[in-house]
């Protein structure tokens, strides 16, 4: 599953030229870790503690359904964003203009990093790791229709 993202990630990015792109997803519900991490330089090597990591179970909740607030404030409205739901709608046509803009460092590669992070944290708990999963595909199939 992760595997399939980073790709569909890479063929996105690769789509654009690998440039920085115009169109900044702001921070409007964003995680706070993913400011840190840009103020930091964005280094890959050194992601932000998680609850999750922490062994916080009720933070680690808490973090993830603002991942998904913030996940779901990216998405176009026929995907019935305004929901408070981790299970979006697929439609089969949306209008993905913004979305597909949406590359370089001030894009998805936000929404990648905090996969990534997830994903490490996850490993420790099999609860967190099937949230992490189903996020995982839900930006997977994102990326495929941008593409």
């Amino acid at each position: 599953e992760w595997a399939a993202c980073v790709q569909r990630f890479y063929d996105f990015e690769g789509a654009w030229g690998f440039v920085d792109g115009k169109v900044r997803m702001g921070a409007k519900y964003r995680p706070h870790q993913v400011g840190g991490w840009i103020g930091r330089g964005r280094k890959w090597m050194l992601p932000p503690a998680l609850p999750s990591e922490l062994g916080e179970r009720e933070a680690a909740n808490t973090w993830i359904g603002g991942w998904w607030k913030w996940w779901r404030s990216l998405q176009p409205k026929e995907r019935g964003a305004e929901i408070e739901s981790e299970e979006l709608m697929r439609p089969a046509s949306a209008d993905w203009s913004q979305m597909a803009r949406m590359y370089g460092k001030n894009g998805l590669l936000q929404v990648m990093a905090t996969l990534s992070w997830w994903g490490a944290a996850a490993k420790r708990r099999e609860e967190d790791s099937e949230a992490w999963s189903v996020a995982v595909k839900d930006v997977t199939w994102v990326l495929e229709q941008i593409l």
